[in-house]
């Protein structure tokens, strides 16, 4: 009778300890990875970047393979698409922000926010995009 008590309670204080670790800490699972803001665009062997519509203007924030915050890789971006509610297509260039974090359009943007866009990424000085991508935005 004193085995099984023993044996009774080392069970009960084992499922106590497993009961008290925090559920993100479970053992054997990896962490997530860190969320991208707005829509995410993969960039081939160069991270990501995040595109969505905040206070009404387009923010473009990057980042790396592990989805890890990043200085944008650009100077600056435009921003091409066609309106569903209006005809002819409209261009943003987005410039740093005063943080320097981020890409941002210096003008509102008026909903909906359904379209296909293109976007073009510019080095210091040059004329030609260095990398671009076209997407359906949804926000």
């Amino acid at each position: 009778m004193k085995s099984f008590a023993a044996t009774f309670i080392a069970l009960i204080t084992a499922v106590w300890v497993v009961a008290a670790q925090p559920a993100g800490k479970a053992p054997g699972k990896t962490a997530e990875p860190a969320k991208i803001a707005g829509m995410v665009i993969a960039r081939p062997a160069k991270g990501f970047i995040g595109l969505e519509v905040a206070g009404g203007n387009f923010r473009l924030t990057f980042y790396d393979e592990n989805r890890e915050p990043v200085a944008p890789a650009a100077v600056k971006a435009v921003l091409r698409w066609t309106p569903t509610n209006r005809t002819g297509a409209e261009f943003y260039a987005l410039e740093p922000s005063a943080d320097g974090k981020v890409l941002m359009s210096p003008k509102t943007v008026r909903p909906p926010y359904q379209f296909k866009m293109f976007l073009s990424l510019f080095a210091a000085g040059a004329d030609a995009p260095f990398e671009s991508h076209t997407v359906d935005f949804r926000q």
